[in-house]
């Protein structure tokens, strides 16, 4: 695809018990779906951590973001502190932490995951962990967050899937209030591209991650969505190469649209310019990186 390889910008590196719940949330939740089955060439349900990062790193993986976040207010210090761990095994890590809405002395937690842990930002899942982002309980996050200037990574978008959502308004509040955090949302709001794509011409600090973007359209669309002429994915074309240096790309592996070669796969589909693909791939995350992370 690239090369010199790439960047993922979205894996999950997670304790094994937590893996093994992942995996079998991933079948459950696909089965039905026009999303290949995970048989025959996919991510096997008993994936391990050593398995995800081979996997990756066999499509020429140079970095990549290690992300976790709790299901329960308790796992917290052991989380982080895995997460910590990652760069020990797997020395192409840049490990992420997280928090519950449910924390408590959430800045102390922050500070910890920063200062002593070494982490490089904070990544949520309000639609995994049922929470709202404009609820008044985080604003402690985002205030030590925007005091530290450290990435915010968010999930958004696929609420008929998850049977969950939350009100869009709370993501602009904190674009607006809180300019020093350099936010990655990720997977633009599935299928709202074009809302995604207007809060990038009015946030400078925002990112967008294409995670599981270009497999989620057979998904919403059906099996037999064209990427050459569908209409949304126009939007999604013309909004991309319009804002070429504001997107990043990871594969979500193991809980993706199916196997890493898949997922590069339904992105080649969308015959994008090499040079929007070598930004997205890797200049983008590699220049995010350079000043989000390593001028610390």
């Amino acid at each position: 695809m690239i090369q010199g390889g790439y960047i993922d910008t979205h894996v999950h590196i997670l304790p094994e018990k937590r893996i093994r719940g992942l995996m079998k949330w991933v079948y459950r939740s696909m089965e039905g779906t026009v999303v290949p089955s995970f048989e025959g060439g996919g991510v096997k349900q008993d994936i391990t951590e050593e398995e995800i990062v081979a996997d990756i790193r066999r499509k020429g993986m140079k970095r990549f973001f290690s992300l976790v976040f709790p299901l329960k207010p308790n796992e917290i210090p052991h989380l982080n502190y895995f997460s910590a761990q990652v760069p020990e095994r797997y020395p192409e890590a840049i490990p992420f932490g997280s928090l519950h809405i449910e924390t408590p002395n959430k800045r102390d937690v922050i500070m910890e995951a920063m200062k002593e842990l070494g982490l490089a930002g904070i990544k949520f899942h309000p639609m995994v962990q049922r929470f709202d982002p404009g609820d008044p309980r985080m604003l402690e996050v985002y205030e030590t967050l925007d005091s530290l200037r450290r990435p915010l990574i968010l999930h958004t978008g696929y609420d008929a899937f998850y049977q969950f959502g939350y009100p869009s308004s709370g993501i602009e509040a904190i674009l607006s209030s809180y300019p020093n955090i350099p936010v990655i949302l990720v997977h633009f709001f599935f299928p709202r591209l074009d809302y995604a794509f207007r809060l990038l011409h009015r946030f400078p600090q925002l990112m967008l991650d294409a995670t599981n973007v270009f497999g989620s359209f057979e998904m919403e669309y059906g099996a037999s969505f064209d990427p050459l002429s569908h209409p949304e994915a126009d939007i999604l074309r013309n909004g991309l190469l319009q804002f070429s240096d504001r997107i990043l790309f990871g594969t979500d592996h193991p809980a993706g649209m199916g196997s890493v070669d898949k997922i590069f796969f339904d992105l080649e589909r969308f015959n994008l310019p090499v040079a929007f693909l070598e930004r997205v791939l890797y200049k983008n995350a590699e220049d995010f990186i350079e000043k989000h992370i390593n001028q610390r």
